[in-house]
């Protein structure tokens, strides 16, 4: 369990982007390319085997979830099941929908590890950017993670914000039709700050 523990937390930093202490991010399509199913079997074992469907539910619905689990080193993998898989609580199970958690307490069930787990959820769901005809302002929580891949340059200052030429990760900018970009995208973006 511990090697393929090892094997996933080095594919996963390898895999983030915008390796900046604050800033870096792991888009859900490179942690779907992390996992294998024999490494879901060895890091989270449980009473009763997991079958390919449930397999396929992990991979679908937990993949976030458990690739967080196993960064922040989890010490109850074993319990992965009852806390995640088959729990169908509080308005319902906790799968990756569920990322961001609003607050560290929504994560009381992990108990010692809530907080971590909070801290580092954030690396796992970058923001969408949305364009939409009109000027438009869209809010993002402080400690959510933008899906820029390379340093911010500078490209002009005024009017209470700087713009900045970025390069968007692929699947985080969204059109006005709902489209994302399958491609890398470069754009300016004028960041507004409040306190």
């Amino acid at each position: 369990m511990e090697k393929a523990k090892i094997r996933i937390q080095d594919r996963i930093k390898k895999a983030k982007k915008n390796q900046k202490p604050g800033k870096e991010f792991i888009c859900k399509v490179d942690v779907k390319n992390i996992w294998e199913a024999d490494d879901i079997r060895a890091i989270f074992p449980s009473s009763s085997p997991w079958t390919y469907d449930e397999l396929g539910e992990i991979r679908e619905y937990y993949i976030l979830t458990i690739s967080i689990l196993v960064l922040i080193d989890w010490s109850y993998t074993e319990d992965f099941r009852s806390v995640f898989f088959d729990f169908n609580g509080e308005g319902g199970r906790r799968t990756d929908e569920r990322i961001p958690y609003p607050t560290s307490h929504a994560l009381a069930f992990l108990g010692a590890s809530q907080q971590i787990f909070y801290d580092t959820q954030w690396q796992f769901k970058p923001i969408v950017i949305k364009l939409h005809k009109e000027t438009y302002h869209q809010t993002v929580d402080a400690s959510a993670r933008l899906p820029f891949i390379e340093d911010e340059v500078v490209l002009g200052c005024g009017g209470f914000g700087k713009v900045h030429k970025v390069k968007v990760s692929r699947f985080h900018l969204e059109d006005v039709g709902g489209y994302t970009n399958q491609q890398e995208k470069e754009l300016a973006c004028k960041r507004f700050e409040f306190n």
